[in-house]
């Protein structure tokens, strides 16, 4: 497994600085931008970070980092709207397919829309982890109502707040309707879970 680096939750770097860094790091294979939005539009070139495959940022940061890389995982932060069709473009503009995407949500409402959309764009798709602070049992018709086809998709996981999550029963009704709504369209999917937010994070 190759070098990670996780930024420091309280840096008082900017965008130009923190691209100054990541143009010294040519190994790097896996990137976390948390703590704060970063401005590194036009600061790294084509050829930095050529064996990041790996990134945890959100839209616009993702949108900068992504192109002609070999990004096979990405996880959205703060999603609150469906990116554009200009945003979806630079998004999977990746040397290598993307596979693995994990969306963090503000609101629930965006959960849908969201995944329609990205089921047009990101066809490669194996797993899917859908994350919402605001998202109980109960709201997961959000979810597998409409649920999208990906043609690829084996494994989709939803993250409950602990409180609602530790007192799930496995034969859950909620579950099982998740686990149909998705497997009908989704057919190659084999694995349909609700894991612990918190555990997560």
């Amino acid at each position: 497994m190759g070098p990670a680096s996780t930024w420091p939750e309280q840096s008082p770097e900017d965008g130009i600085k923190l691209a100054t860094i990541l143009r010294n790091q040519p190994l790097l294979e896996h990137l976390e931008l948390r703590s704060r939005k970063w401005d590194m539009d036009g600061w790294l070139s084509a050829t930095d970070l050529p064996h990041l495959r790996s990134l945890v940022a959100r839209e616009d940061e993702a949108r900068w980092l992504i192109p002609g890389r070999p990004i096979t995982s990405l996880t959205f932060l703060e999603v609150d709207k469906v990116p554009e069709d200009n945003a979806w473009k630079e998004l999977t503009a990746s040397s290598t397919p993307i596979t693995s995407l994990t969306a963090c949500f503000i609101r629930k409402d965006s959960i849908s829309p969201f995944l329609k959309s990205a089921a047009k764009y990101m066809g490669a798709l194996r797993s899917i982890c859908i994350c919402a602070s605001s998202l109980r049992l109960e709201h997961l018709g959000i979810v597998y109502e409409g649920f999208p086809t990906f043609k690829e998709l084996q494994s989709l996981s939803v993250a409950l707040p602990s409180r609602h999550h530790r007192n799930l029963q496995p034969d859950n009704s909620y579950l099982a309707a998740l686990r149909m709504s998705v497997q009908r369209g989704s057919p190659s999917t084999e694995r349909v879970t609700l894991d612990n937010l918190e555990a997560l994070a």
